[in-house]
């Protein structure tokens, strides 16, 4: 993983880099739950040493995430799109 191979080059500006990973997935709910992602997403914004958030992959959780992570400033990293509506060459597949 590049977050290893950068942890054993001396981190990033010589911090090491730490993957914090929470499971928006509920009993109840099943695959993932909306409320929990919101509830998680609250946890990374009140850590004082979370930078950044990767995700989320399902759009339900982005719609709770987003207000929560724009009101911390917080930089995310996030698909949220359904790539198997694009085609190769339009210009919006990666």
């Amino acid at each position: 993983m590049a977050i290893e191979e950068a942890n054993a080059k001396g981190g990033v500006a010589g911090y090491k880099i730490e993957t914090v990973v929470y499971d928006s997935g509920t009993a109840t709910a099943g695959q993932y739950d909306p409320a929990q992602a919101a509830t998680n997403t609250k946890k990374l914004v009140a850590d004082p040493m979370v930078v950044a958030n990767v995700g989320p992959q399902m759009s339900g959780e982005g719609k709770a995430m987003a207000p929560i992570l724009s009101e911390a400033d917080l930089a995310t990293i996030t698909e949220l799109d359904q790539p198997r509506h694009h085609q190769p060459g339009d210009g919006r597949s990666v």
